[in-house]
């Protein structure tokens, strides 16, 4: 997934609950690894690896919706 493919959302949990409904192509499932947040482009990045096979994969997604409005 890039930048440019970035998942509309409307909080943290909604990231989480949608990574956790991922498979790799292994078919196991993923692990948040790391988390970093772009402010200026009002993007969330999620690194993640499959708890199977160890493949990593970035996931993106457009925080827009929430990002600095509590």
């Amino acid at each position: 997934m890039t930048k440019e493919e970035a998942i509309k959302v409307n909080s943290i949990s909604e990231e989480y609950n949608y990574i956790s409904r991922q498979k790799c192509k292994c078919t196991g499932e993923y692990d948040k690894v790391s988390q970093a947040v772009y402010p200026h482009e009002l993007l969330d990045q999620i690194k993640a690896v499959c708890k199977n096979c160890k493949a990593e994969k970035d996931f993106w997604f457009n925080i827009s919706s929430f990002f600095g409005k509590m």
